[in-house]
This record gives C-alpha cells, sequence and structure tokens, in this order.
C-alpha cells in the first residue's frame, strides 16, 4: 500500500497497525495480511497470517488480537493457537515469560496508556 492511501486509513486502523509494527517478530505483518479489500484492519485475516508463527510470534499476535477484541477465541475463529485450555486467548504470564526485551517494551508502552479501537 502506498503513503497515499495509508493516509486514507481510518484511525482505528492506523492505530491497530502501528501496535503490530510495534512488536519486533510481527512488525514484517504485511499491510495485504492486516487489511481488508475495502482498507479497514481486518482481525482474522491477521490472525491467520500467524497460524504458522513462532510462540513469541503468535504471542505478539494474541495480544494484539486481543486489544482488537478480547472476548474472541482466536483459535475457534481463525485457528490461532497457542495450545492449552485457553489456546486463543491471549495469555500474559505466558507471553511475558517467553518474550524478550523488546517484545515487553511494546506491551509496557501499551500497558501505560492502553486503548481499545
Amino acid at each position: 500500500m502506498n503513503a497515499a492511501a495509508k493516509g486514507e486509513l481510518t484511525d482505528r486502523c492506523l492505530r491497530m497497525i502501528a501496535l503490530v509494527e510495534s512488536f519486533p517478530t510481527i512488525r514484517r505483518t504485511s499491510l495485504d495480511h492486516q487489511l481488508d479489500e475495502y482498507g479497514d484492519w481486518d482481525a482474522v485475516r491477521f490472525a491467520k497470517s500467524w497460524l504458522c508463527g513462532s510462540g513469541g510470534e503468535k504471542d505478539a499476535a494474541l495480544f494484539v488480537l486481543s486489544v482488537w477484541n478480547p472476548e474472541t477465541d482466536w483459535e475457534d475463529t481463525a485457528g490461532l493457537t497457542r495450545g492449552g485450555e485457553r489456546g486463543g486467548f491471549f495469555n500474559v504470564h505466558q507471553a511475558l515469560g517467553n518474550w524478550d526485551d523488546g517484545h515487553r517494551a511494546a506491551f509496557l508502552a501499551w500497558a501505560r496508556k492502553p486503548w481499545w479501537p
């Protein structure tokens, strides 16, 4: 997506893209895997792009998805899971134990000033 087209995205969409880009391992997610055909952020498309991700990538993706909608089981919705009983939901304890400093910093930046779309 070119800069002009990106300028036409909604604030909610731009905030979700910025949140994704704040995590080192998932910042490479192309906009094609984040946006629907109308230019809005597409949580299911984003989730499906991380089905084969590492544990840390899945933790980061599940966190971003929990900001989008904390009630959704992403295993049922898009097949994204970390395993276990609550595999399709973000688990802060598992993530903090798994992430490096860059990922923890991205999470803490959001936690210091949380927002939801």
